[in-house]
């Protein structure tokens, strides 16, 4: 039997404030995060999304991921519109994020990928992808 996996990452970690990495859980439902790596790292996970935020406050940095199960269209608005927020005031115009879908078997169709943003006015953009005419 074979497995089947989706993943998300983030293409890069964004500066942020614990303030804003607690509101950011807040927009998924969890009250607080939790503290792993001797506690040197916050987290949080949605359960239907798989969406994990992680912050760093030794370094200020916060990186979002979707671990194995993930799934893109479970993300909570709340969220999107909360990370939004954040962008605006980096002044970043969006968060860039690559999608994998994986097997444990190499079967025809088993794999390939994607592509989505989360933009500063708060919205998931999906990426387009087109073949060149012939």
């Amino acid at each position: 039997m074979s497995d089947y996996y989706t993943t998300f990452t983030a293409e890069e970690t964004i500066k942020c404030s614990e303030e804003e990495f607690n509101a950011l859980v807040k927009s998924i439902g969890i009250e607080k995060g939790g503290k792993i790596g001797g506690g040197e790292v916050l987290t949080a996970t949605h359960e239907e999304s798989a969406l994990s935020v992680e912050f760093s406050p030794k370094e200020n940095e916060l990186y979002i991921c979707g671990e194995q199960n993930a799934s893109v269209d479970a993300i909570p608005a709340k969220f999107i519109e909360e990370l939004g927020k954040l962008l605006k005031i980096r002044k970043l115009p969006f968060l860039e994020f690559g999608v994998a879908f994986t097997c444990s078997k190499a079967r025809p169709g088993s794999h390939g990928g994607d592509a989505f943003r989360i933009t500063d006015g708060g919205k998931l953009v999906m990426a387009e992808r087109t073949w060149p005419e012939e």
